[in-house]
């Protein structure tokens, strides 16, 4: 869209801009005002569906996942997003993991050190209550098994949907993508009340595996 059509790429950050201070920018957006839409000069172009982000920093694709959730479209909007996080928080109950996402944006430098803001709503919204203990944060390439499964490299998570994306641990590139570079194979992987196991392991210089069995939650650093 930068490329093919600049003036609508500005609607669109202007667009960010306005509610990025909220979780989810576009669909606060499109709560209040509709759709976003192409640039045209009777302001009633083809409203804006499926974005794709490329280059190396974001790998990133948001699209229009309304018509699964059977939801009035005139009134809000379902997004999916694979995104690549700060860190990913886990929670378990005993009988459920859940997982709170701390972004980029989440993290501010003050007084010398960073701190995590907005937190406590995360975990409100998450309805993660006292009965949930903090096992682990997991952060880009982490070491996770789910249900004793091959042990995995986290890689990101669609938080709409609750999904881990994760490589094999010894992964090996599958492709070449048009920019030569080689892509992996990633799995999608669904945190629901079925996963009665999710394990993080810490990997030494030498290679050493050992099972984390119990971090300290962080939020200033």
């Amino acid at each position: 869209m930068y490329q093919n059509d600049p003036t609508t790429f500005e609607i669109v950050i202007k667009a960010f801009e306005q509610y990025k201070h909220e979780e989810y920018p576009f669909k606060v957006y499109k709560e209040n005002y509709g759709y976003i839409r192409k640039y045209s000069k009777n302001n009633n172009g083809a409203p804006v569906i499926n974005m794709k982000y490329l280059g190396d920093a974001i790998k990133s694709e948001v699209k229009d996942l309304s018509d699964r959730y059977n939801v009035d479209v005139t009134k809000k909007m379902v997004f999916q997003s694979s995104i690549k996080p700060f860190r990913v928080d886990v929670y378990y109950n005993g009988i459920q993991y859940k997982v709170v996402t701390v972004t980029y944006k989440d993290v501010v430098k003050k007084d010398g050190k960073y701190r995590i803001i907005n937190y406590t709503e995360k975990i409100k919204k998450k309805e993660i209550d006292k009965k949930y203990i903090f096992r682990f944060s997991l952060f880009n390439n982490s070491i996770i098994t789910i249900d004793n499964s091959e042990f995995y490299r986290f890689k990101g998570i669609v938080d709409l949907e609750n999904k881990f994306e994760v490589t094999t641990a010894n992964y090996r590139p599958v492709k070449q993508n048009k920019n030569n570079k080689e892509e992996l194979d990633r799995i999608r992987r669904v945190i629901n009340k079925k996963i009665k196991n999710i394990t993080k392991y810490n990997v030494s210089n030498t290679g050493k595996i050992a099972k984390v069995e119990k971090e300290e939650l962080k939020l200033v650093f």
